[in-house]
């Protein structure tokens, strides 16, 4: 299967106010899937804040923890795989590929886990990525760059959401 490319003016997002022809608004929509990389319980840890302000802000989240456990108590698990095969393995496989095109990836990791934290995720089919400011790397982008990745980096997830009293 060919992984469709993006013109190269479109892969990256730096400043507002569009990702790849979309609102943030429709970024933003109810219906899609953050998957929080690097959420922790350790609140002074951005991973904690992101995941909970998406959370507080009423988003479907799923904390994505190499050690697993609750995150903020919630089920985390320990990678994308491993979310994505407890979705098959309650619903259908069917729901895991419903699941995947909802998804965005949120990474708030350092910058030298982003590579595999993409190639696993983009090798699942997830299309979408936001680096948190500090998690992106060169070869995480220019991966997202070959395989045509819709990724925003350079901005903050919780500064970007759009807020109820807007």
């Amino acid at each position: 299967m060919t992984t469709p490319q993006l013109p190269a003016t479109q892969r990256y997002i730096k400043a507002p106010p569009f990702l790849l022809g979309m609102e943030y608004a429709e970024l933003f929509n109810h219906e899609n899937l953050f998957l929080v990389v690097g959420a922790t319980n350790n609140e002074e840890k951005y991973g904690s804040k992101v995941f909970r302000d998406l959370k507080q802000a009423g988003y479907n989240v799923v904390a994505i923890n190499k050690r697993g456990g609750v995150i903020q108590g919630t089920p985390a698990y320990p990678s994308v795989t491993a979310f994505l095969d407890r979705v098959a393995k309650l619903f259908s496989e069917e729901k895991r590929r419903e699941t995947i095109a909802k998804i965005i990836l949120v990474l708030v990791v350092p910058p030298e886990a982003a590579l595999q934290v993409i190639e696993e995720a983009a090798g699942l089919g997830v299309r979408r990525a936001w680096f948190q400011p500090g998690a992106e790397s060169e070869e995480a982008l220019a991966y997202c760059a070959e395989h045509g990745l819709a990724v925003v980096q350079g901005q903050c997830i919780m500064v970007r959401r759009p807020r109820a009293d807007a």
